[in-house]
């Protein structure tokens, strides 16, 4: 009788949390799919023109990111909707994008091959992550060299979806290790640095030292 009667609570209270987690699960895959069709109606419009070679690398490296979280059940909302975007973005680059190699690009591939080489050799999902994180910083970086020139080059509030989802997503998750952290804190900081530099209230800076 003592134990029917202590049941109850308990039950409920892992309920809410569940229930807690499931809705900040399933918002971190709404916001992550809001950030890629926002990206993608600019391409539609004519108005950008994504690099196929450089997406084809990304998306090879958002699904080897994926492949390591999967590995260790550490799979969330967010990157389930990022690689499919990722790959279709692809697709719609062979129309719409255009074909062009860079350096960055040179450096991301070098990246991804050692993430694919690190997990074949050590068998540690663990190395994978981290040099597709790693991977990914890098490739961000001339945005962020960009955005830090000339503000007025990307708008804020796309980037703004990506920086809520890793927040959900943190909220969402059930364990807190490595496999699990690291893609959403990742994104969470690099989103951020974007999101501040493009919405700071100020002139780009080339613009300043023309005037100077």
């Amino acid at each position: 009788d003592e134990r029917k009667w202590r049941e109850p609570p308990f039950d409920k209270k892992r309920r809410s949390t569940l229930d807690y987690k499931t809705f900040c699960y399933g918002s971190s895959a709404l916001f992550g799919l809001a950030g890629c069709i926002v990206y993608f109606v600019p391409i539609f419009q004519r108005k950008t023109r994504p690099k196929t070679l450089t997406w084809v690398i990304w998306a090879i490296c958002d699904t080897i990111l994926m492949m390591g979280m999967i590995a260790r059940d550490a799979l969330n909302g967010q990157m389930l909707v990022i690689v499919p975007c990722a790959w279709l973005l692809v697709v719609i680059s062979l129309r719409y994008g255009i074909n062009e190699w860079t350096k960055t690009d040179s450096v991301c591939s070098v990246s991804v091959a050692l993430a694919i080489i690190s997990w074949l050799f050590t068998k540690n999902p663990e190395t994978a992550i981290a040099w597709s994180i790693i991977t990914i910083t890098i490739g961000t970086g001339p945005t962020v060299q960009s955005v830090w020139t000339d503000p007025t080059r990307e708008r804020w509030w796309p980037w703004a979806f990506g920086l809520i989802a890793p927040i959900l997503t943190i909220f969402s998750l059930r364990q807190y290790v490595f496999a699990s952290l690291a893609q959403p804190i990742a994104f969470l900081v690099l989103q951020a640095i974007i999101v501040a530099l493009v919405a700071r209230p100020r002139a780009p800076i080339g613009i300043k030292e023309k005037r100077l």
